[in-house]
């Protein structure tokens, strides 16, 4: 079998078994060439370049330039999996999606999966949220939603240092050499990233909105932040209510213990809030 370094080919290893060369169209399953009809050849060669994605089922039709319609491009797909001896099921080469079929890369993820893991592996270090998660996946993004049955099952099909790590409360974090930033202020540290807050090193249990609340207040030490813009912020609709002073009365009581005059966040008369107490930064990068 062809190797990816051999001139003027590129190969791709779309299992452990099964590699297609690009520059010729061949197709080893075990290290031996795997007999394909045309059509068949010409559908696996658009799956492979889009590999990752779904490809409709009228694109891979039209490439074929099959008549037969749907029930032809499954009878196709059918002897193509067939000839590299893919059952169809988990771990799967081909992969049906609704509208249309992928080859889901390396590790053969679903649609979803390979989409979350794609995402989750583009920011390395960086903790991203259900909601950010579920939308760009384009399935909801609520803290109870699929996004951790589809973590679950792709966790399972990746190797150990490719699984998404769980951020407790607040989303999951492909892990890996990172950069993140840290804010401090007195006893309060605030690690950027994985939206961690620790008062003397030790954790505070806060709601992910709270932490987003005082992570700007943070990064804004000593200037005036509008209510409605915190509240914009959040996702809770530009509101200038006593819910966003609630709020930071609970931040202030989460982060230094009690009330009073020793709050770090301070009403500015009526515009907003300041986070009065100093804040330096600083950048760390660690595996």
């Amino acid at each position: 079998m062809p190797s990816g370094n051999d001139e003027e080919r590129c190969v791709i290893n779309l299992t452990n078994r099964v590699s297609y060369d690009l520059f010729t169209d061949d197709v080893y399953v075990d290290g031996e060439p795997a007999h394909i009809t045309p059509m068949p050849k010409i559908i696996l060669r658009r799956l492979v370049v889009k590999r990752g994605y779904v490809c409709p089922d009228k694109v891979l039709l039209a490439d074929a330039s099959s008549s037969g319609g749907k029930s032809a491009l499954r009878q196709h797909i059918k002897r193509l999996r067939r000839a590299l001896g893919d059952s169809g099921k988990t771990p799967a080469i081909i992969i049906q999606s609704g509208n249309g079929y992928m080859i889901g890369g390396t590790y053969a993820l679903s649609p979803v999966e390979y989409e979350i893991h794609k995402y989750a592996k583009s920011r390395p270090g960086t903790a991203v949220s259900f909601e950010e998660i579920g939308r760009h996946a384009g399935i909801g993004g609520t803290w109870d939603s699929p996004v951790r049955h589809y973590i679950h099952s792709l966790n399972h099909k990746v190797p150990k240092e490719e699984r998404l790590a769980s951020v407790i409360g607040f989303g999951y974090v492909y892990p890996g050499c990172m950069e993140t930033e840290i804010l401090r202020s007195g006893d309060i540290t605030y690690e950027a990233n994985s939206h961690m807050v620790y008062r003397n090193g030790q954790d505070i249990r806060m709601g992910i909105a709270d932490k987003l609340a005082l992570k700007h207040m943070m990064e804004h030490a000593g200037e005036v932040v509008s209510r409605s813009y915190l509240s914009q912020l959040l996702g809770l609709g530009g509101g200038v209510g006593n819910a966003m002073t609630k709020r930071m009365t609970r931040i202030n009581k989460a982060i230094s213990g009690s009330e009073g005059d020793g709050d770090c966040i301070t009403a500015a008369k009526g515009k907003g809030y300041v986070f009065s107490a100093p804040v330096t930064r600083e950048t760390i990068t660690y595996t």
